[in-house]
């Protein structure tokens, strides 16, 4: 008889009305720094969360030594706003210099700058309505959210409190959805953002868009017009149709046969199953129609050809169009061992479910970027399913790396701490 390995069940998802929380990474690209893996914004992860209030906004930016290199500095991340509202810009063709003579965030919004211009064309039926700008130069970081507007001068409609780490690494400030032309607490906007210089150059990384394609550390756009045709991101708020129960995989006869459940369910029109190599680069394998059955149901579906490591996650669509994602879900094909990080981003403890047959002793090792270690604790497994907490010290900020090994077996993990 052949062995069935089970795997752990992910985490108890409940999609609620508020506290929605979506990552998003900028596009490899490192036309600021020169060094891959090291573009301030190419290399970054944007995380929005909705809380019911506000839209809280954090920004880790990869880190270095040679941090003069890798973060935003001089330099501004301006995030170009989609509303939904039907108005807007769908360039910046027409935006003109915000603060004659003096290089500003403004202007590196605007994308003009005294005798300088870098224009962009968003992607087709893409319409700006307002712009953010994060720069961290001078040592005084700031943000300003602006309404755009052509041939004439934004209006500024908050400049929020923000919050970094010493080594201005990691942004972070709230907004209203007000401020952004949104109103309710159901809503969605498309957004993406681009590095640029507060002097109207254009690098080629960005959030979102292509810019460049994969130019790597190679030409910036600088001062010249662009064009992109990426679908930009979206962020839905409000309350998501279904209720989750749980989301779970068991590897059988050479196929990983997933499971989830749901709890409470109406509105939905489709459940896409996604599966990834390696956490970050997502593609559609199938897809499940949802039942609509107002107490919840169960679904399965069957990916009859896994990899050593393959990991799952779920996107949930429902009829008004609003879209969401279950957590992840990783599964070892040729093994009975799985390791679940539950919840990202953290604050005071990372928590893992740990899946092994068999007793052992769990090394976890928490690392800053450069490869400091920050926190180190062992965990003796005794077999079977359990839980495992690292409380993270208060010097933790931003991305880290979750190092968890067993005997030869090692599994690290990205992590951001708030």
């Amino acid at each position: 008889m052949k062995k069935i390995y089970f795997s752990v069940t992910l985490l108890l998802l409940s999609f609620a009305s508020f506290s929605q929380t979506v990552s998003y990474t900028g596009n490899g690209n490192y036309g600021f720094n020169g060094t891959a893996g090291s573009g301030p914004i190419g290399s970054s992860v944007l995380t929005i969360n909705y809380d019911g209030t506000n839209l809280n906004f954090t920004l880790v930016t990869p880190f270095s030594t040679n941090n003069s290199n890798v973060n935003i500095s001089s330099n501004v991340l301006a995030i170009y706003i989609d509303n939904g509202s039907g108005d807007g810009f769908n360039s910046t063709a027409g935006f003109i210099d915000q603060t004659s003579g003096t290089p500003s965030v403004a202007d590196a919004i605007a994308g003009v700058q005294s005798g300088n211009a870098a224009p962009l064309t968003f992607p087709s039926g893409f319409n700006a309505q307002y712009g953010i700008g994060i720069s961290s130069e001078s040592n005084t970081p700031s943000v300003l959210v602006a309404k755009l507007a052509t041939a004439a001068a934004f209006t500024d409609e908050v400049t929020p409190a923000l919050t970094t780490d010493h080594d201005s690494t990691t942004f972070k400030f709230s907004i209203t959805p007000a401020q952004i032309g949104l109103s309710g607490s159901n809503f969605t906007f498309r957004f993406f953002g681009s590095l640029i210089s507060n002097t109207a150059y254009r690098s080629n990384e960005a959030i979102g868009i292509n810019i460049g394609g994969t130019l790597g550390g190679g030409a910036n756009i600088g001062n010249t017009s662009y064009a992109d045709t990426t679908t930009p991101l979206i962020f839905t708020a409000g309350s998501l149709a279904v209720n989750f129960g749980s989301f779970n995989g068991v590897v059988k006869n050479n196929a990983v046969n997933l499971t989830w459940s749901t709890k409470t369910e109406s509105n939905l029109s489709q459940f896409k199953v996604l599966k990834s190599s390696d956490g970050t680069s997502w593609k559609t394998i199938g897809s499940v129609t949802p039942k609509n059955i107002a107490t919840g149901t169960q679904y399965s579906f069957t990916d009859n050809n896994p990899i050593a490591k393959n990991y799952y996650r779920l996107k949930i669509l429902d009829k008004d169009g609003k879209i969401n994602y279950s957590g992840v879900l990783i599964i070892n094909k040729d093994g009975g061992k799985n390791i679940s990080l539950l919840g990202n981003p953290v604050r005071d403890a990372v928590k893992l479910n740990i899946s092994d047959d068999n007793a052992a002793a769990y090394h976890l090792t928490l690392y800053s970027p450069d490869g400091k270690v920050l926190a180190s604790q062992l965990f003796n497994h005794s077999g079977g399913t359990d839980k495992a907490t690292m409380n993270i010290p208060s010097s933790a900020k931003g991305l880290c790396l979750l190092k968890v090994s067993s005997g030869s077996s090692t599994q690290t993990f990205r992590v951001i701490v708030q």
